[in-house]
């Protein structure tokens, strides 16, 4: 079983939200009937990156996602990390080294980089455990089944869904479908 790392770094959140900025702009997530949290602007001429700052600096955020990534650690170690050995193997795919899990405050709920093997996951709410467990296993699917990927992006994500059920069962976290 590969190990994780929790990041929770201003630097990561700018990086994902430059990519959820491009995609709303092009109007991407309208096409995709995704909503994503963006950083709120106090006028304006702020920046959504000077906002995500401003917003990293002035609030608890930061601090209880640190208090989160030692959850997530537990979970990952008890049952994550065996979900995403054993998808692993029935793709036939090496898992990375290490998978980079990154917490942010923006985005559209999840999404994946995997140049970087790494995951992002947005967190609005640090008492809802259901939320990061549901999106790191779907961001795990696709990073781990990025070579399967079409250039449809409903058609992967009804294959990343599928084949997140099937493991699901298997491991008996249907509650996370």
């Amino acid at each position: 079983m590969k190990n994780i790392q929790i990041i929770v770094s201003l630097d990561q959140t700018l990086i994902d939200l430059n990519k959820t900025i491009r995609n709303f702009e092009n109007g991407n997530y309208k096409k995709w009937g995704l909503n994503p949290n963006l950083p709120i602007k106090k006028d304006d001429n702020e920046t959504y990156k000077e906002a995500a700052k401003r917003f990293w600096e002035k609030s608890t955020w930061p601090k209880e996602a640190r208090k989160l990534a030692f959850e997530i650690e537990k979970w990952w170690k008890k049952m994550g990390g065996k979900f995403a050995e054993s998808l692993a193997k029935d793709l036939g795919v090496q898992e990375p080294s290490i998978y980079n899990v990154a917490l942010i405050p923006f985005g559209p709920g999840g999404s994946y980089y995997p140049e970087l093997s790494t995951v992002f996951i947005r967190i609005t709410n640090f008492q809802n455990d259901h939320w990061w467990k549901r999106v790191l296993v779907h961001e795990i699917v696709h990073l781990l089944s990025v070579h399967h990927e079409a250039l449809d992006h409903k058609e992967n994500e009804k294959r990343v869904n599928e084949l997140m059920k099937k493991k699901l069962m298997e491991f008996g976290l249907k509650d996370l479908m």
